[in-house]
């Protein structure tokens, strides 16, 4: 129920029997790493492959598309195949999207 849970107000923590989604800065504004993996810079919009950070196996890398004005650097364009770092944020229709993304060397080891 509602009443019995109780929300820490600095941190987002919880206490209580209820189930809750993991905290906002749980989510958004945690810097993640990435590719770019697709790039139409006529439209401005791309996406953002990332390896599943628990390891498993699957058929493909989560994907996260953005707009060219969420490249950090003002530029609004970036290659494919760039490394990049990039946070999410909640875009329209209930989808997370990458926003302040910034490329990184390509020969960059890490």
């Amino acid at each position: 129920m509602a009443d019995d849970l109780a929300v820490d107000a600095k941190d987002g923590s919880t206490t209580g029997s209820a189930t809750v989604a993991p905290s906002f800065a749980a989510v958004f504004g945690v810097p993640r790493k990435g590719i770019v993996v697709a790039y139409d810079p006529a439209r401005g919009l791309g996406s953002i492959g990332v390896e599943p950070q628990d390891g498993a196996p699957g058929d493909g890398a989560p994907l996260y598309g953005f707009h060219c004005t969420a490249i950090a650097d003002g530029s609004r364009d970036i290659a494919v195949g760039t490394p990049v770092i990039f946070v999410l944020f909640p875009g329209l229709g209930g989808t997370l999207e990458a926003g302040s993304i910034i490329g990184l060397p390509g020969d960059d080891p890490g």
